[in-house]
């Protein structure tokens, strides 16, 4: 699939030209062109660039580029140096589990986080919490 492993140093321009193949939304490129990265990573970047995460790539500018291309290699140094900030997303207001991550989801600010030491804690945590509310909606239906 020629994906490119975003652990590997990646310059701007193998960055852009990477994208550029694409002719998806700016997320969904990000996802299909680097190996490891799931479409909630692939958001997370664009919100930290402050780009939507919709935008077709065709119609993102240079500076968007640069925002894109700093924020993912700010992200993958960070995860390179194993600093990781597990965490499980959850909404309160429906009373339930979103999402997990091993970095914080700076896209659902206006939901709660439980942050853990490890993946493995985040991961059981959350099957677990999402099983629980399952059997619950299944007998209340």
């Amino acid at each position: 699939q020629n994906k490119l492993n975003p652990l590997d140093a990646i310059s701007k321009d193998l960055f852009i030209k990477n994208l550029e193949e694409s002719e998806e939304s700016i997320f969904k490129s990000i996802y299909s062109k680097f190996l490891g990265i799931s479409p909630i990573i692939a958001k997370e970047i664009c919100y930290r660039a402050g780009i939507n995460q919709n935008t077709i790539i065709k119609d993102i500018s240079d500076e968007q580029f640069d925002s894109l291309h700093k924020v993912f290699c700010n992200l993958f140094n960070d995860i390179n140096s194993n600093k990781y900030s597990p965490c499980i997303v959850i909404d309160k207001k429906v009373d339930r589990v979103v999402d997990f991550s091993c970095i914080n989801l700076t896209l659902f600010s206006d939901l709660s986080y439980i942050n853990k030491d490890s993946m493995s804690r985040i991961l059981e945590d959350f099957y677990r919490t999402k099983d629980i509310k399952d059997r619950i909606n299944q007998r209340s239906s």
